[in-house]
């Protein structure tokens, strides 16, 4: 989509940027001079990334994409989060967070279907298997709605959705 639409050179916020390695990417493959910054909440990941980051005008910070620095605003032509979506409790949250950061574009993969219903599925990592064992931590695996997804974006204002299947 990115190639197609021809969205290249522009300042790029990297949500859930892990290492950075996608931001990476974009930028040596579209040659984007522009500043591009990827957040991610997990820093032993981003000092990984930050060995092997040879751009100047790439950085890769600290950043809880729930809660996201109002001084961001108005800052990125385009806002990135590749294949993440999937494992967030509450993407509704997320996109708000997003959509107040008021960039024109905002590039969203991760795992969809065509029905209506949102599927949201909690994993638990046990401690035992006794019957009354603890809950050691949760991950999330949702499998998230098209059509409910693009009607939120539609209610905020984004007017041109383009999707295409990832095969």
């Amino acid at each position: 989509i990115l190639k197609k639409k021809k969205l290249n050179n522009l300042n790029t916020l990297d949500l859930a940027c892990g290492n950075g390695a996608n931001l990476m990417y974009l930028k040596k493959k579209f040659d984007n001079k522009k500043y591009c910054l990827g957040l991610d909440i997990n820093k032993n990941i981003l000092n990984k990334g930050l060995k092997f980051n040879n751009f100047k005008d790439l950085d890769l910070k600290y950043g809880n994409i729930y809660n996201l620095n109002t001084k961001l605003k108005n800052k990125f032509q385009l806002i990135t989060s590749f294949q993440n979506f999937f494992g967030f409790k509450d993407y509704k949250k997320i996109s708000i967070e997003m959509i107040k950061l008021n960039s024109k574009y905002i590039f969203i993969s991760s795992l969809f279907w065509e029905g209506l219903i949102d599927f949201n599925i909690t994993l638990n990592f046990l401690k035992n298997d006794k019957p009354n064992r603890q809950v050691l931590s949760s991950a999330y695996y949702n499998t998230y709605s098209l059509r409910n997804f693009l009607n939120f974006y539609k209610k905020h204002n984004y007017k041109k959705i383009f999707c295409e299947k990832f095969i």
